[in-house]
Formats: structure tokens, sequence, C-alpha cells
């Protein structure tokens, strides 16, 4: 991720939303977090970088990213907005419904504006700190250890680096 610059698409203009958490995430509740959209310089990949804080103007602590595909589907119901992509659906709420309209429809312009063809570039790769070959990827069920055992197994996508 730190290998990659990326540019501010929106320069600056971000939103708070609520993200639900995944597995066990799922039970400590919806924490807020501040969204700001990226694109990473040399791999080429469209993000959604979300932050806990915003200090002085700027996002601090990184706690990850939503990679938007050509293939995102987005979907808004009230003030929810949902990202579905291959390996995770994102369950955001926003604090209207106007905004989460809002946000999907920037969103959707932005990949097909970064996508235009519909495709990521061949360099792109969501996992920036790898290079990728080409094609050689596989959707596989993952067993967790630890407390993942609990969770139960996951669908993950691999690829051969």
């Amino acid at each position: 991720d730190d290998d990659d610059d990326e540019e501010d698409v929106l320069q600056g203009r971000g939103v708070w939303l609520a993200k639900k958490g995944e597995g066990l995430g799922a039970f400590t509740g919806a924490k807020k977090r501040f969204f700001l959209v990226v694109f990473g310089t040399f791999t080429r990949v469209l993000k959604w970088n979300y932050y806990a804080h915003v200090k002085h103007d700027v996002p601090v602590d990184k706690k990850g990213s939503v990679v938007l595909y050509p293939t995102s589907e987005f979907t808004v119901k009230g003030k929810d907005l949902s990202i579905k992509n291959p390996d995770r659906t994102w369950n955001l709420t926003a604090g209207s419904p106007e905004d989460a309209l809002l946000w999907s429809t920037e969103l959707q312009r932005l990949i097909k504006e970064r996508y235009p063809n519909g495709q990521m570039p061949n360099n792109a790769s969501a996992n920036e700190e790898e290079e990728t070959l080409p094609n050689l990827g596989v959707w596989l069920q993952k067993k967790g250890e630890g407390m993942g055992a609990v969770t139960g197994a996951k669908k993950r996508y691999f690829v051969l680096v």
C-alpha cells in the first residue's frame, strides 16, 4: 500500500460514513470512518480509502481500502450504501439518503472515467504490495485459524505472484 503513490482524486473531498464490520467485526457494530477516493499512480487501481480520524483537514490512521472495480455493484436504500465486490460486500451508512445516492453516483462515474473500456489495466493490482501474473487467480474457500476458525471458511481470491 505505502509503495504506491496515491492521487487524491477529488482533492480532499471525502465523506464520513458508518462502516459495518465483516466477520467478528460485525459484532462490534458500525464504526464511523472518513472515506477518500484515491488512484494508485503505479498500480492504476481506484480505491476508497477509509481512515479513523481527520486532523488539520488531513485523514490519518488509515484502516483499509475498498477497491473500486469496473464490476463493483452499487445499491442505495435510504441512507444505506452497499458495494458488492468479488471478494466482499461493503455495507455503509451515510448521513442522509441524498449523501448515499450522491456518493454511489460519484463512485460509479469515477469508475467509468478511470476504466473507460470497462476493465482494469493489465498492470492493475488490488494488492499493491505484489506484482501479479495475468489471469492466474482462482477463488478458493479459506479456513481461518484461531478466532477465524469460529467464523468459518471465507471465499478468497488467490493469485500466483
